[in-house]
């Protein structure tokens, strides 16, 4: 008995690992696929030696190695095979899954790098819009006592549907960058869309019918917006130049509103046509941002870039205008037209043989606004004139486009260089599943195969 308590410590000691837990883990190197069923294996065939296959799962033990499960079900019984690999035999059988699904079956690997921005976008917009859109579409103002609890319930509603049913949409599909550039450009701009559709159909409609329109166009521009950048394959700087290019495109719409004078007439009169030219001019931005996204490589810092030059083509005649006291209300409208147009001309010119980072694109802009409010401060204290405004107009544009004329020449060297660099990438890949062919083998064999990819 003196030896039995440490002949039962030892037996515990060598069995405890066999009863130690495993845990799942993902099947492919992007941690998205937590296992193959017979729905998927007939896309990709994984396994197609395992006849009767339901379903193949990996699970991670404790001294790293990892247990590949098989399950098949033959004549109404279950049967499961497992194979143990190594963290090396792991993860290249990893790449392997992920490179199959990626040829075969790509909707199964889902990029969501742009859902967090797309759900907090939305939360701002169901926030700030579908809240109270929403309670005036049906008709509940709550300008009675007996409609403002019905008014608070509906407005809370919309205002919880509007994150929630993004929620559950992009929870297993698709949510790339581009995407969410493109969605929340569509939902946004969809409001101001939706009333100039209200306007084009009937100058006179009442808050009730501009409201539901710009409410179904933010959501069917939201959806419009995802699926096309989807199939188009758009990168967050190319959805982003398209979002640029349109809503350049409705402000060089309303310009040409004012330089045909339809501004200075009654809403009734010149609605429909103020509205046309809107959407007009929408519709020609989105074509002309798309036609920039072809022609140039455009990334996030980049449209910062480019839209900060299109601001300040803008700003920089009317300063001028406004120096000059001129009062000629179309004159502004052409300034803004051809200083807009020719600046982004340019910018875009500039930015084909450049490539900016996010960080240093906002940095762009943040120095042309402190450009600004440093120069309009300063003309401010010079001057002494009853009309500040001849003095301080112009010196604010000066001091925003010397702020971005001098950020952008400390970038210019490292943003040429991000432009023109390459790299090439080697590695082995494996053919887990060819070699899997003997359904006899006790041991998955791995046959690693040359990869090359080049990124000029």
């Amino acid at each position: 008995m003196r030896f039995a308590t440490p002949g039962f410590i030892l037996l515990w000691l060598l069995v405890l690992p066999s009863n130690a837990q495993v845990v799942q883990v993902p099947l492919d190197a992007g941690g998205k696929i937590m296992s193959v069923d017979r729905s998927l294996e007939r896309r990709i065939r994984l396994f197609p030696e395992y006849e009767g296959f339901t379903a193949a799962r990996l699970f991670q033990a404790p001294d790293s190695s990892f247990i590949l499960e098989i399950e098949m079900l033959r004549d109404s019984v279950v049967f499961r095979e497992k194979k143990v690999l190594s963290p090396l035999e792991a993860g290249m059988f990893r790449k392997e899954v992920t490179a199959r699904i990626l040829r075969a079956a790509p909707e199964f690997h889902f990029d969501q790098e742009g859902r967090p921005r797309f759900l907090i976008g939305m939360a701002g917009l169901a926030i700030g819009f579908y809240s109270w859109a929403l309670p005036t579409m049906l008709g509940i103002t709550g300008m009675h006592e007996d409609e403002a609890a019905a008014t608070i319930a509906v407005g809370t509603g919309g205002m919880a549907a509007g994150f929630l049913i993004p929620y559950l949409w992009t929870g297993d599909s698709r949510m790339t960058a581009g995407m969410a550039t493109l969605a929340l450009q569509g939902g946004y701009r969809g409001i101001v869309d939706g009333l100039l559709l209200a306007g084009l159909i009937d100058p006179s409609a009442d808050v009730r019918s501009a409201i539901t329109a710009e409410f179904l166009a933010s959501v069917g521009e939201t959806i419009g917006g995802a699926v096309i950048a989807d199939k188009d394959g758009y990168t967050a700087g190319s959805a982003g130049i398209i979002a640029a290019g349109g809503n350049l495109g409705l402000g060089a719409g309303m310009v040409s509103a004012v330089l045909l004078g339809w501004t200075e007439g009654s809403w009734e009169s010149y609605g429909r046509g103020i509205s046309a030219l809107g959407l007009a001019g929408t519709a020609g931005g989105y074509f002309a941002g798309s036609l920039m996204a072809r022609d140039a490589r455009y990334t996030d810092g980049d449209v910062d870039v480019f839209f900060t030059a299109a601001l300040l083509g803008a700003a920089i005649p009317v300063s001028l205008l406004v120096a000059a006291e001129v009062k000629e209300t179309k004159l502004y409208g052409g300034a803004v037209l051809v200083g807009s147009t020719a600046t982004s001309f340019l910018a875009h010119r500039f930015l084909r043989t450049r490539d900016f980072s996010a960080s240093q694109g906002r940095i762009v802009a943040l120095c042309s606004l402190a450009g600004g409010l440093l120069g309009g401060g300063l003309g401010y204290l010079l001057t002494g004139d009853e009309k500040p405004e001849r003095l301080i107009a112009p010196m604010t544009a000066a001091g925003s486009a010397a702020g971005y004329v001098l950020i952008l020449s400390s970038l210019d060297e490292e943003a040429r260089a991000a432009s023109s660099s390459w790299s090439i990438h080697i590695s082995l890949v494996p053919s887990a599943p060819d070699a899997m062919t003997n359904s006899h083998r006790t041991s998955l064999a791995l046959v690693p195969s040359l990869s090359f990819h080049a990124v000029f």
